[in-house]
């Protein structure tokens, strides 16, 4: 009886400590993480938990640690992001994540868009691969209007197609870039005079500070103007671009292509490699 007394009494308290424990936390738990700390940070699995994540202001910490490949499917007319950024976020990517543009469904014309306000970290030692749908946009991996995207670690960010199409993997139009390490790859497929000129690392505003990056193209097209395409763009819109070393292969005519009275000594300070694909 003594034994059943205790089990019983065991048990009860057992059941009451789970039922103060909040049901948010059990949530959070079973989904990965809260997202608060990078010890408990949100895994996402999927583009739908991807996108949630990431388009949530009170996640900061979203990690991929498994394999992923799903598309984006939005539906109605004109472009729109695959995530909007909200606020300030560290996203690791331990594994291969490829996200793409579902064919018939609205264009996508970035995989993370980026504004004023928010700070976007990306890090780790696997690949964050985009897969647009259309070619009527930028076809950035990561697309920057505002705000700061830095990117340290081993990580690959890699704008890919296999159609006839283009997908870089930055382009910043406003905001403060910090490229400390990693690999960035694009590919063309398209005459590049429907691209405005295809780079890589695309560089029309903002701030960019590189230091240590292997940035290479895939081209695939006899187009006439093929030859405009470069591993990096600098047009006369950027307000500073510091280049601190880099490996940049070179894609036809061009490893990094500057635009007006500009040459590459007014960015180059040290450790930079250009050479022929």
């Amino acid at each position: 009886k003594t034994m059943k007394k205790r089990f019983l009494c065991l048990a009860l308290v057992l059941v009451m400590l789970v039922g103060i424990i909040p049901f948010s936390a059990v949530t959070a738990f079973a989904a990965g993480g809260d997202g608060l700390t990078e010890a408990t940070a949100k895994v996402v699995t999927n583009y739908a938990e991807f996108e949630s994540a990431m388009e949530d202001s009170s996640i900061v910490y979203v990690k991929i640690d498994s394999n992923i490949d799903s598309a984006i499917q939005k539906s109605g007319s004109g472009i729109d992001a695959g995530a909007m950024v909200a606020g300030k976020k560290v996203l690791i990517v331990n594994a291969t994540a490829e996200f793409y543009g579902y064919t018939g469904a609205k264009t996508i014309d970035c995989l993370l868009y980026v504004q004023d306000g928010d700070d976007l970290t990306i890090k780790g030692d696997g690949t964050l691969r985009f897969e647009p749908n259309s070619n009527a946009g930028f076809n950035s991996v990561v697309r920057i209007e505002g705000g700061t995207v830095t990117v340290s670690g081993n990580v690959t960010i890699e704008g890919y197609t296999g159609a006839e199409n283009y997908a870089n993997a930055i382009t910043n139009r406003g905001g403060n870039l910090n490229l400390l390490k990693g690999t960035y790859k694009g590919t063309l497929r398209v005459d590049s005079s429907n691209t405005n000129n295809f780079a890589v690392v695309d560089l029309q505003g903002g701030n960019t500070v590189i230091n240590n990056i292997a940035v290479s193209a895939t081209v695939s097209h006899d187009g006439v103007n093929e030859s405009k395409a470069s591993a990096m763009r600098i047009t006369t819109g950027v307000n500073s671009v510091v280049i601190q070393g880099g490996t940049f292969e070179k894609v036809n005519n061009y490893s990094i292509a500057v635009d007006s009275s500009k040459v590459i000594a007014d960015y180059v300070y040290s450790g930079i490699k250009m050479y022929d694909a």
